[in-house]
């Protein structure tokens, strides 16, 4: 019996996906006896010992910026206090904690940074 063409449609279709997706497939591995599972073990094990991004950002700076960093964090509140109680002409002094608490951050770095002899 005679497919319709609906069908005969749907089968061609079938089977150009089917040859898309073995094109597509790597094959057998290209290294052999390699023991993949030792690989994925360790790959397991660095991404578990692996510290995130931000904390290994904040390590590769140097005491006197983690200083001003930290200044002007604690800065946001006492500027966005300023900023709600202040009346419009006075919103520059918003713009004060943060100076202040930066520079005070960068003394305090500064003093607290490790020396290293010459």
């Amino acid at each position: 019996m005679p497919l319709s063409a609906e069908e005969q449609e749907r089968q061609r279709i079938a089977r150009l996906r089917q040859q898309q997706v073995s094109a597509r497939d790597p094959g057998p591995s290209k290294i052999r006896g390699y023991d993949w599972s030792v690989h994925a073990a360790k790959g397991r094990q660095m991404r578990k010992n692996r510290k995130p991004f931000l904390i290994e950002l904040v390590e590769i700076l140097p005491g006197r910026w983690k200083g001003v960093l930290l200044g002007l964090i604690v800065s946001l509140l006492p500027t966005l206090a300023i900023a709600a109680a202040a009346p419009p002409e006075m919103a520059l002094l918003a713009l004060l904690p943060p100076l202040l608490f930066g520079i005070g951050g960068y003394v305090i770095g500064i003093v607290l940074q490790d020396k290293t002899p010459y």
